[in-house]
């Protein structure tokens, strides 16, 4: 009896383990396994006042099964955002800091976790060498996104009063341009009001113009100025074989030598 038991409690706790992670919750960084530890955040819930930003924290909160408007519409009236979803069951709420967190009981919550600082930075962040164009000696250029409960005027407020360089503010979406010193990333990320940031992309190449080089056929006020055509044409000529001789020379210029008006020659913007 004593052997069997020997064997049969070391497998319960196999299953159990899986049971625990059982729910991967996929990130574009990698795959996470959250605690199951609703009951007791439920209990006892954690809150700093370094993570409250506008009157809210963040959390991403796993449910067991995945909630339906119904029972995500309480939560909801109650002041909750879900602001995105993570495949299996985990969703990014941003919560009011008094909200009664044994409420999320009616979308079956598994585990409360808060925002590690490498989930909300993209890989041309996270992996290095970043891109000539973004690295200003000691600093670098990103864009962040605030959240929506914060805003994008107060989100850039908050930037400058952290010590950081708000290079843009944008009109949608909470984006923000800012220079941030290099050794600074995680912490930056970590801000309670950065939603995400990814590194600023390459400047663009100016798009190149076009003109159209077009023989004898004059330009219309709905057609591009064309280039004139500059062969020798036949009014030029003193006899009639030499005007055309002339003519001929003119049309086989234009039709072998110079583009036609189908064809484009680009030069810079």
């Amino acid at each position: 009896m004593k052997k069997i038991l020997t064997l049969f409690i070391p497998l319960l706790l196999h299953f159990s383990l899986q049971s625990q992670q059982a729910l991967p919750v996929r990130f574009e960084s990698g795959t996470e396994y959250f605690p199951e530890n609703f009951a007791e955040i439920r209990k006892n819930n954690p809150v700093s006042l370094a993570e409250i930003a506008d009157g809210f924290y963040v959390r991403y909160v796993q449910c067991r099964q995945i909630p339906t408007a119904a029972e995500r519409a309480p939560l909801e009236s109650a002041g909750v955002q879900f602001l995105e979803y993570v495949q299996f069951g985990a969703y990014l709420l941003a919560i009011p800091h008094d909200f009664d967190i044994a409420a999320l009981e009616q979308i079956r919550a598994r585990s409360v976790v808060p925002l590690q600082s490498w989930w909300k930075m993209a890989r041309n962040l996270r992996e290095q060498p970043w891109g000539d164009w973004a690295v200003h000696g000691d600093y670098l250029d990103v864009e962040a996104q605030v959240y929506p409960h914060v805003g994008i005027s107060r989100g850039a407020e908050r930037c400058r009063q952290a010590g950081l360089q708000v290079l843009e503010e944008g009109r949608q979406n909470g984006y923000l341009q800012l220079r941030i010193r290099r050794d600074q990333l995680d912490t930056v990320a970590a801000l309670p009001w950065i939603r995400h940031l990814e590194l600023v992309p390459p400047p663009s190449e100016p798009e190149p113009s076009a003109i159209f080089i077009d023989c004898g056929r004059p330009p219309s006020l709905t057609t591009p100025v064309v280039a004139p055509c500059t062969a020798p044409t036949a009014s030029t000529a003193t006899t009639p074989s030499a005007k055309n001789s002339t003519a001929k020379a003119s049309a086989s210029w234009c039709a072998t030598t110079a583009p036609s008006a189908r064809t484009s020659i680009t030069r810079a913007a």
